[in-house]
């Protein structure tokens, strides 16, 4: 029993720490210039910070709003506080990412356009 007990917890730490690495590392496709292979850690930092606060709000629900309200037959008090949380983040998120990404001049950075793929466009030639 307490075998299978240890072998679940490591799997469940397992694929949480998979996971996070799954997170943390997918803005880096989105990020580093093709061209030059450099990361624009600026970017990155915009991109993780959304990931992460809905990562928290997973660990909050995970840990403790399901169990003391889902599982007990509160589900509106579950839906008011995920509602509540969801909007106490959004709201952090945007003050933070607007007073934190400023350039030196005190102007907000625009945000760069960036392709999924890069490609030239060349004429074509068709032959007959």
């Amino acid at each position: 029993m307490t075998g299978t007990k240890s072998k679940n917890r490591l799997a469940e730490v397992l694929t949480h720490l998979t996971c996070w690495g799954l997170i943390l590392g997918f803005p880096f496709l989105f990020v580093i210039d093709q061209d030059e292979s450099i990361v624009d850690w600026q970017e990155y930092c915009k991109r993780a910070t959304v990931i992460l606060c809905y990562s928290i709000v997973f660990y909050i629900n995970y840990f403790s709003l399901i169990p003391k309200l889902f599982f007990c037959e509160k589900r509106t008090k579950f839906v008011l506080a995920n509602a509540g949380i969801v909007i106490i983040f959004c709201l952090g998120i945007q003050l933070w990412q607007r007073f934190v990404f400023l350039d030196r001049d005190g102007l907000r950075r625009r945000p760069q356009q960036r392709e999924m793929f890069h490609h030239k466009q060349q004429p074509s030639k068709i032959r007959l």
